[in-house]
């Protein structure tokens, strides 16, 4: 997997996880909205899909360690991206995507104008970015040695720093 920045839309595993986000919902979607906590749960299911793809024909045992090893970091770099993603959205009021056309060849840009979320939505992908921050983490270890982790560890609270400004503002519009 290619790397070329701090960000998870920044890889190739990253792009290939809005790539799933973008087919399997965006596109149903009319690329109108993009629901928060149906892309998580789609991103998780692909996720474990993959891994038990990967590793088929292994024993119950064996699967449950591929897993265990395997999808917290995966899953952390699933919810920075939704992170990023919505991060993007609160700070121009858009987001855009590509979408690629297999009959033409072509690949053209999506402008998804809604998110969908609730208050409880942001605090559980808070929950789970912060997670990441876990020197025990497996993206935290991912990154940890590399030449770049200062710049992905003030990247990650930034993010963190953007959903508690939004869950914030929820609690300002209930007073």
């Amino acid at each position: 997997m290619g790397s070329w920045g701090v960000k998870v839309t920044e890889s190739d595993y990253g792009l290939d996880l809005l790539a799933v986000v973008t087919e399997n919902h965006l596109h149903k979607a009319g690329y109108k909205n993009f629901n928060v906590k149906e892309a998580l749960k789609l991103l998780k299911e692909h996720i474990l899909a993959g891994i038990k793809r990967t590793n088929a024909g292994c024993s119950e045992e064996e699967m449950d360690f591929y897993i265990g090893v395997t999808y917290p970091g995966r899953y952390g770099q699933a919810v920075t991206l939704i992170a990023e993603c919505l991060v993007e959205f609160f700070s121009s009021g858009g987001f855009v995507v590509g979408s690629y056309n297999k009959a033409t060849r072509k690949l053209t840009e999506k402008q998804v104008i809604e998110f969908i979320f609730s208050k409880d939505d942001l605090a559980a992908l808070l929950k789970d970015l912060q997670s990441v921050l876990d020197p025990k983490h497996d993206f935290f270890c991912s990154w940890e040695d590399s030449d770049y982790f200062e710049e992905w560890k003030s990247h990650i609270d930034g993010l963190c720093e953007s959903l508690e400004n939004k869950i914030a503002e929820y609690g300002k519009s209930t007073e």
